[in-house]
């Protein structure tokens, strides 16, 4: 005798109940997989902190003020002359701080990193930033920065091109020579 399974049919409490089961479990899935738009900005929250954010305006201000000054240098034949670079730096300044709020410059930086992380890179990064040693490094950063400096100038002192390097200055620009003793 063979027997059948017969499937038994649920109930529509248990199909409602199953419903919503399913979607609590696959909902709680989509919430977990944040759209990386967000990731990507929550990440640039934590990365542009007030250093980085004023080391980059530092670098844009840097990058305009030579190109202004270039500028104006051509047109007018002529340096600038110090009050007039005072009062340039300033301008532009002020340009770049109010043209690059904290907000406009984080939104940057998350499109930037949307085009070169995944989802899950971006999720990756972002638990490493939330992490104790992430705050370590930025806090330890400019210090670290500073020292390493110091140490490539130590060794670019005593280095054994040294010499060569100086002579080819020397050569290409004779103002550096030492003054001839009589």
């Amino acid at each position: 005798m063979t027997r059948h399974i017969v499937p038994a049919i649920p109930s529509p409490a248990l199909v409602g109940a199953g419903v919503v089961f399913l979607a609590i479990v696959l909902g709680g899935a989509a919430a977990a997989q944040e759209d990386p738009r967000d990731s990507a900005l929550e990440l640039a929250r934590l990365m542009m902190d007030s250093p980085a954010r004023r080391a980059i305006d530092e670098q844009v201000i840097a990058a305009t003020l030579q190109n202004l000054i270039a500028t104006l240098q051509e047109r007018l034949n002529r340096r600038l002359m110090y009050r007039e670079l005072d009062q340039l730096a300033g301008i532009v300044r002020r340009f770049v701080t109010e043209a690059l709020p904290p907000s406009q410059t984080e939104e940057l930086a998350a499109r930037i990193y949307l085009h070169y992380f995944d989802a899950a890179e971006l999720q990756e990064l972002l638990r490493f930033q939330r992490s104790a040693v992430a705050r370590k490094v930025a806090r330890l950063a400019p210090e670290l920065a500073s020292q390493t400096a110091r140490a490539i100038d130590r060794e670019l002192r005593t280095s054994p091109a040294l010499p060569d390097a100086l002579a080819q200055l020397r050569s290409a620009f004779p103002i550096l020579a030492p003054p001839e003793t009589p």
